[in-house]
């Protein structure tokens, strides 16, 4: 696995060489190893080095339809739950809509409800601008004015604003609303992304607003971020941050 996860994204090819370097094995090791994958399909030969090969995306084809999302994000609403007190939703897109589909409801007498299947816009509130944040910024503005068009409020959203909180989300790995889409409602939320490093959901934390005040929100942030994270590894997504920082210290080395 580890000659595998050498390969970052844009990499097209890789040498044994510039593979021994990133793993720090030796070079007769890496190469014996590159060729063995190679037989089995994970790699391919051309020329000089090797490219991943057909065989991990049909592996892939195969982990995708076997991970049900809420069975794999569940533990991780019922530990939001717990830790916050507040409702733990799980946030998918749907077209112009996000839809929950799995939570774990607050104890307390007052908090929002949100009805599993229940259909939402995208333009308003924490878990549609997680699910919007990393797609392309044309077909994010594309999706938030057709959810606009659909739920009310395209002719009054400012779009310029909307953007710069989709860059925030994505700089901060979390985002949060007040009263946006009902008032008096709160909430924060960070994306799940999936095996092929798209967004596959959304983690939200909701309550009322008197209670989960921005303070609150703060407090609970590096929650719901550290939450996302573990939820999206453990439906598939590969974290190539080290393998990156690695591969530019090896081309500056270069």
């Amino acid at each position: 696995m580890g000659i595998l996860n050498a390969y970052a994204p844009g990499d097209r090819a890789l040498t044994p060489q510039a593979v021994a370097e990133r793993v720090g094995l030796p070079l007769p090791t890496v190469y014996r190893l590159m060729h063995s994958l190679a037989a089995h399909g994970m790699l391919e030969k051309t020329g000089a080095g090797f490219r991943l090969g057909l065989a991990l995306l049909r592996l892939g084809a195969r982990v995708t339809a076997s991970i049900d999302l809420r069975q794999v994000v569940t533990p991780y609403l019922e530990s939001l739950n717990a830790a916050t007190g507040e409702n733990a939703e799980l946030h998918v897109l749907r077209g112009e809509t996000r839809v929950s589909i799995e939570s774990v409801l607050s104890a307390q007498n007052l908090r929002p409800i949100v009805q599993i299947g229940e259909t939402l816009p995208i333009h308003v509130g924490a878990s549609g601008r997680a699910l919007l944040a990393w797609m392309p910024a044309e077909r994010a503005i594309e999706l938030a004015k057709a959810s606009a068009h659909r739920f009310g409020g395209l002719d009054h959203t400012n779009w310029t604003q909307f953007n710069d909180l989709l860059a925030a989300a994505r700089r901060d790995g979390w985002t949060e609303s007040e009263s946006e889409r009902a008032d008096g409602v709160a909430a924060l939320a960070a994306p799940i992304f999936g095996l092929n490093g798209t967004v596959a959901g959304a983690l939200v934390l909701s309550g009322p607003s008197a209670r989960l005040t921005a303070r609150v929100r703060a407090e609970f942030a590096p929650l719901i971020r550290q939450a996302g994270k573990e939820a999206s590894l453990a439906a598939g997504f590969i974290d190539t941050t080290e393998q990156d920082e690695r591969a530019r210290g090896g081309a500056e080395r270069d």
